[in-house]
């Protein structure tokens, strides 16, 4: 499950005792940056992410997906599951 749903956009249906749900949603928080937080607290966020700089990944994420886009233009995040 965690491999299967750490894309999800909403929530696992995974067991409620299992990490799943978690890492889904720290997936989300790392990919979009903090802006989506599921009310963890901004400042433990951005410190979070002061003490891992991502070192070029989001953009190379960023890259990769413009490449996608460029060849399916209809499924640039084919990753992303509902």
């Amino acid at each position: 499950m965690m491999i299967a749903d750490h894309h999800k956009i909403t929530p696992s249906n995974a067991n409620p005792n299992s990490l799943v749900e978690p890492f889904r949603q720290a997936d989300w928080i790392d990919l979009t940056g903090g802006v989506r937080r599921f009310a963890i607290p901004r400042p433990f966020v951005a410190r979070l992410f002061a003490s891992w700089p991502d070192a070029g990944f989001h953009w190379r994420l960023v890259q990769l997906t413009l490449d996608r886009f460029r060849t399916h233009p209809l499924s640039p995040l084919p990753m992303v599951r509902l």
